[in-house]
């Protein structure tokens, strides 16, 4: 089991609006955030 938990973010569904993904929309927002944490987790395995 991973230690990162995706949360509910705003800025997903703004991404989604506008076909693209939330890294491209807010980089800085709580969800890109989390999306990365969980990418470094899966990294090192």
């Amino acid at each position: 089991m991973f230690e990162t938990v995706i949360g509910l973010d705003t800025k997903f569904r703004e991404a989604s609006a506008l076909g693209k993904v939330v890294q491209e929309v807010s980089p800085e927002c709580r969800g890109a955030c989390e999306y990365a944490r969980l990418a470094e987790e899966v990294a090192v395995l």
